[in-house]
């Protein structure tokens, strides 16, 4: 079921011709002590541009000693395998295996932080790509 709703994603992106394509998903991890958002990015360069601003954003509004950094997501996730041009990003908002952020996943208020950090990375992303084209 996941595989096939990733795939959905996937061709929706496709289909879409979008300039950005954001997946939104929770982690998880054997050991509990993980936490933080993580950006995965496709190969290509505003992929990667896409992935720093959010995740840069997201340290910023979520302000939880986040230290990871984006990265590039290689054959580990089927929804970031192709030769997409446009920018595509998976976010991680955070661990569903750390109780403690898991709850705090669970709050409106700590959503809403999300939200702003990932729609912050966008904006910086479009204004970068904007002062780059003209």
């Amino acid at each position: 079921k996941k595989r096939e709703d990733l795939k959905k994603r996937r061709d929706l992106k496709q289909e879409t011709k979008c300039d950005v394509f954001i997946s939104i998903h929770q982690n998880m991890f054997p050991q509990s002590k993980c936490f933080g958002a993580q950006i995965w990015h496709s190969s290509n360069d505003v992929s990667k541009k896409l992935a720093d601003n959010i995740q840069e954003s997201l340290k910023e509004t979520v302000k939880d000693n986040n230290k990871r950094v984006s990265k590039p997501a290689g054959d580990s996730y089927l929804i970031l395998r192709d030769n997409y041009e446009g920018a595509s990003v998976l976010v991680e908002c955070g661990f569903l295996s750390n109780p403690e952020e898991e709850q705090k996943l669970r709050t409106e208020e700590h959503q809403n932080l999300i939200v702003q950090g990932i729609f912050l990375g966008i904006e910086k992303y479009f204004e970068e790509i904007n002062k780059q084209n003209s």
